[in-house]
């Protein structure tokens, strides 16, 4: 799991390859045991780096990928789209689109309603071309 920003120094490797065998254990609480070690190293907040590796973990298990360890395969298309299919069924997404909860949609989506007028304004003109 190398993230961008941070030093190749031998604490930063050795913590990193703690958390590839963490994440290919399944043990997140060894994950996160390492990447809060690896806070003072990190540029930005360790929090989103955790749950960005958790997510890397979870969808590689879900897609038999080490995403963890290699999350530049994430950039690749065809795993992006699987990705992107899995993370929208497991939040409910298609669920709440069925319904036409399009609030729920972008909640679910998005975290948050920003950009919702937006969102809203690209969304009506495409239902009106459904039949």
């Amino acid at each position: 799991m190398l993230l961008l920003g941070a030093a190749a120094e031998p604490r930063w490797i050795a913590l990193n390859r703690a958390a590839g065998e963490a994440s290919r254990a399944k043990d997140y609480a060894k994950l996160r045991d390492a990447l809060v070690a690896m806070e003072p190293l990190l540029p930005g907040n360790s929090r989103i780096v955790y749950n960005l590796a958790c997510a890397y973990a979870r969808f590689g298990q879900l897609l038999g990928v080490e995403l963890v360890e290699h999350p530049d395969l994430a950039l690749e298309p065809a795993l992006a789209a699987r990705i992107l299919a899995y993370d929208f069924m497991l939040k409910g997404v298609p669920k709440a689109a069925a319904d036409g909860d399009w609030v729920k949609v972008r909640r679910l989506a998005h975290g948050d309603l920003s950009g919702w007028k937006r969102f809203n304004g690209i969304l009506i003109p495409l239902l009106k071309l459904l039949p």
